[in-house]
């Protein structure tokens, strides 16, 4: 029997097939999303988007809007506060109020009773517009006199540039190099459910709010930023979340309903239809990477050198830590001695963008991996080959400064090449015509490293809180400060609960996320909730293991090692004593008794967890171990492409 198969037995929860906490919710429609939310008097908010892509603001008319029957109140930029706000670079207004820098960027909001008259009441509303120049390229943006998209000597929202070891030696040792041009679209996540909140504002300005988002603690936030709440009178909800991918982490329509609900002082929706969610939320950063990379006569990497320009698009957002991403990351899937990086951040007269699925990973990745095969031909490697002989190992302190406590990465590459078929005798990676008619097949292999939470992107923080609390019916409540966005988070915390409590599945419930209750946490991303979320909840779970047994311990007279929590009941190995019962406790029983004896106070186990010797890195040359651990990975893909109309057929794929 494997070590794999040992460890699995050795649990009752973890590593088992078990139900999904949420499924039965999901599947019978009773999960509520945001719009399937309401609230007594609640309104519906639209907004005004302009038509231009750039534009001084000289008039706005609300009168016949206003004159509307149904219509409560329109919301511009006058209304709300005149400073900017922004996660790293302050250059947002919640409603445009001087000028506008997209198609699409709010200049009013309506709330009124219906949607479809708030619809209509946006088309009432007059603006009058002074056309400026605008600038939709990249390379048009950062010539000299450009139209600027903000107050600003150039284009340029942000710009690092970074340089480990004697780069110019290294590429003067190098018996091959390549050096190639490529370029990356902008994708959009295209998730099922739209952006939508729910806000409700009370007579005390108190501002609660209902949506699908993926941070709610950074929203907090964001919100007292930028409409100049007190922290303290916000609180979030996290509603089940109908895809993110990274497209939720940030949600402009949280602005606007809020700043709807402080206007009427009743509860405000907003759903955003799919144009505007196509063309206002935050779509993949576009690159254009030039990279040049070199080898010695082994195949061995000696230099690497990348230029990054990247496209912001009018407003920052997460594009600045997407690109500082880009320009860093994949440098420590493999041991390079020697790079330099550069990278540009362009403003343009485009949509924002952002995070989707990887965070400037797959762009730069895209970019290396497709080098490292050109490298591989040049030398007269396989693909497999090349990757083995450079791959990062456990032990490694990357060029980065990131210390690679676990790697599996030539683990990973080894499966793949076997399953896919990536025969090296057969020249692994090329693409051959199978016969005189039919198609060209191929196999390709693919590697990236990422991280499991990242310090140096957004706060100084990079941690997680949790609590999980019994009842006297014996249920264990779960509730963790990086909530669940469909990723199966919630089960995950159940079952790691359930496994330290001695509890079956059916005895937990994971609550979903609120601010007022779950503590303060960055939310989903960066592949960070399994790893900081899951080792928080343990923590609590054994901070309330430990007290159910010290209880039980105290009530019975013996020692704590003596208790066993197993199937939901608390028993101890000593026989024999009348304090003892047979069959013991229920859990929900000692909950029972420590909260009649503690003047009603809840049975609960509180857990946080922070990795250790994780830095902040340095803001200029971005060194620094910025995450407790990595992930590596591999995947290889077999395809088929028809030479008469270029169609590409996935066959296979296969991933470590």
């Amino acid at each position: 029997m494997s070590e794999d198969v040992r460890r699995a037995d050795a649990f009752n929860v973890v590593g088992r097939s078990v139900t999904s906490v949420d499924g039965l919710e999901k599947v019978t429609g009773a999960a509520r999303f945001t719009a399937d939310l309401s609230r007594p008097g609640m309104l519906w908010g639209r907004a005004l988007r302009s038509p231009l892509p750039h534009a001084r603001i000289l008039r706005i008319d609300a009168r016949k809007a206003l004159a509307l029957r149904g219509v409560r109140a329109v919301v511009t930029g006058a209304d709300c506060p005149r400073h900017t706000f922004g996660n790293l670079i302050k250059d947002q207004h919640v409603v445009a109020f001087d000028k506008v820098r997209y198609i699409g960027d709010e200049v009013a909001l309506v709330a009124a009773t219906d949607p479809d008259i708030a619809r209509e009441a946006v088309d009432l509303i007059e603006v009058e517009y002074e056309p400026l120049p605008a600038v939709f390229d990249i390379d048009d943006a950062i010539r000299e006199g450009a139209p600027l998209v903000h107050e600003a000597a150039r284009n340029i929202a942000h710009q690092i540039s970074i340089v480990r070891g004697d780069i110019a030696g290294a590429f003067s040792r190098c018996h091959e190099i390549v050096e190639e041009d490529f370029e990356t679209s902008k994708v959009h996540q295209a998730y099922l459910e739209t952006h939508a909140c729910l806000a409700d504002v009370d007579d005390r300005g108190r501002v609660e709010l209902w949506s699908g988002n993926q941070s709610p603690g950074r929203t907090r936030f964001q919100l007292a930023q930028a409409l100049d709440i007190p922290i303290g009178n916000i609180r979030v909800h996290q509603a089940f979340v109908g895809g993110g991918f990274g497209g939720k982490a940030y949600q402009h329509v949280v602005f606007l309903s809020v700043a709807l609900a402080m206007k009427v002082r009743r509860p405000v929706m907003m759903v955003f239809d799919r144009t505007e969610d196509f063309a206002c939320t935050l779509p993949r950063v576009p690159m254009r990477i030039h990279i040049k990379m070199g080898c010695d006569r082994d195949g061995r990497l000696l230099g690497k050198e990348m230029r990054i320009v990247a496209d912001n698009g009018a407003y920052s957002v997460n594009a600045p830590a997407v690109v500082d991403t880009a320009a860093t990351r994949v440098d420590s899937l493999y041991r390079i001695p020697a790079l330099r990086n550069e990278a540009m951040l362009v403003y343009t007269n485009q949509e924002p963008t952002g995070m989707f699925r990887g965070f400037g990973n797959p762009q730069s990745t895209f970019a290396v991996e497709s080098c490292m095969d050109m490298l591989a031909e040049r030398v007269g490697l396989d693909p497999v080959e090349i990757r083995l002989l450079n791959g990062t190992q456990t032990g490694d302190v990357t060029i980065h400064g990131w210390k690679i406590r676990s790697c599996a990465l030539s683990d990973c590459i080894r499966k793949v090449a076997d399953k896919i078929g990536m025969d090296h005798a057969k020249g692994a990676g090329t693409t051959t015509k199978a016969d005189k008619k039919g198609p060209l097949r191929g196999v390709g292999l693919g590697c990236v490293i990422h991280v499991n939470g990242n310090r140096s992107v957004f706060a100084a923080f990079e941690g997680s809180c949790a609590r999980v609390r019994l009842d006297e019916s014996g249920f264990a409540y779960v509730s963790s400060s990086c909530g669940d966005i469909g990723q199966g988070a919630s089960t995950t915390f159940a079952q790691i609960a359930a496994e330290i409590l001695g509890l079956p599945m059916s005895a937990m419930r994971v609550e979903r996320s609120d601010t007022s209750i779950t503590g303060f946490g960055l939310g989903a991303f960066a592949s960070r909730v399994t790893v900081l979320a899951g080792n928080a909840v343990r923590e609590a779970a054994e901070d309330l293991r430990n007290r159910i047994v010290g209880i039980c311990a105290d009530e019975w007279g013996v020692p704590e090692d003596d208790i066993r929590l197993e199937g939901g009941r608390a028993t101890a190995s000593a026989t024999g004593s009348e304090r003892i019962p047979a069959e013991g406790l229920t859990l929900g029983d000692v909950a029972r008794l420590y909260t009649y004896a503690h003047g009603g106070e809840n049975l609960e186990g509180k857990g946080h967890f922070t990795p250790d010797d994780v830095v902040i890195a340095d803001k200029k040359t971005k060194y620094g171990n910025i995450s407790g651990t990595y992930t590596f990975g591999a995947q290889g893909v077999e395809i088929e492409i028809d030479p008469d109309t270029g169609r590409i057929t996935c066959k296979r794929l296969v991933a470590a």
